[in-house]
């Protein structure tokens, strides 16, 4: 598994306050200093997630970041970086794996019209955009069904 470090800006406030910035671009040298603060205050997070698998898997769902490649026959042998960025070739694409691929990665509002989860018969899309001001979906499975909440971001 490759370590990099790659934050957003809407992440990178979460750990940096970079109140001081008037505009809403920020500069290299601020992104810069924003990287090293997070490297020198919690590397203790940066540690934790570049441990973590790119997939998880149990007998019902396959949990990914982005998506599967459909041009991999063993999903497990495609590119890290798919698991990650992928997004129109995998949305469109039909898996037959007997279980849901739950991902995130790409806004539900993209692929419905809506900010809410996005269900397929192969998939489901819980990227409700609260990093966009859209909202935070939550996807719990109980008993074989599937129940959605969601947080509306407030304005």
């Amino acid at each position: 598994m490759g370590h990099f470090l790659f934050i957003s800006s809407r992440c990178r406030t979460s750990y940096y306050n970079p109140s001081d910035i008037n505009n809403e671009e920020i500069s290299d040298e601020i992104l810069n200093q924003a990287i090293e603060f997070i490297k020198t205050h919690y590397y203790h997070h940066i540690d934790y997630i570049s441990k973590l698998p790119f997939y998880h898997e149990d007998k019902d769902h396959i949990y990914v970041h982005a998506g599967l490649n459909p041009n991999f026959i063993d999903w497990k042998n495609q590119p890290e970086h798919d698991f990650m960025y992928i997004k129109d070739e995998f949305i469109r694409a039909r898996f037959d794996l007997n279980k849901k691929i739950i991902f995130g990665h790409t806004k539900t509002i993209d692929i419905h019209g809506t900010s809410d989860i996005w269900f397929s018969d192969d998939k489901i899309g819980i990227d409700g955009g609260c990093a966009y001001g859209m909202q935070l979906n939550c996807l719990i499975f109980q008993e074989g069904s599937y129940i959605t909440e969601q947080i509306k971001v407030l304005k």
